[in-house]
């Protein structure tokens, strides 16, 4: 995460095993080395104990001069043999690790933006390819 991706008003997802939240932010601190994170759905110290475990994710929108796709939500997937994967719910463009989140017939499934992964994006059929690793599409099952 990078300071600018530190903004008030961004909602951020928090996920769990099972949960998950989106918050919006509305306060943002760096104290002591430490970024502190204040969101407008959490009013006391008690509510902000319930966040501990989570994960912080944040899908950012790709910057108007790259040639990165400014969301793919919505996008079918294949795999390269044209069975289908899921339909794309949401991406986390991360500097390490970004995913995309598939929605597999209620599953969720997280594919890692790699190119030896997501090896075709067209835009205009709104469709994604992967070439998924042995085993990716039975995590999370």
């Amino acid at each position: 995460m990078k300071e600018g991706d530190l903004q008030k008003g961004v909602p951020f997802r928090l996920q769990s095993r099972g949960h998950c939240h989106i918050l919006k932010l509305v306060d943002v601190r760096h104290i002591q080395g430490e970024w502190v994170l204040a969101f407008a759905e959490t009013r006391s110290i008690a509510e902000a104990y319930r966040l501990v475990g989570y994960e912080l994710w944040l899908d950012t929108p790709a910057d108007s001069e790259s040639e990165e796709p400014v969301s793919l939500i919505g996008f079918s997937v294949f795999d390269t043999m044209g069975n289908a994967c899921g339909v794309v719910e949401a991406v986390y463009r991360r500097e390490v690790n970004p995913l995309l989140e598939l929605n597999n017939h209620g599953r969720l499934v997280l594919v890692p933006w790699h190119p030896q992964i997501v090896v075709e994006i067209d835009m205009e059929l709104r469709r994604v390819v992967i070439a998924p690793p042995e085993g990716l599409m039975d995590l999370n099952s």
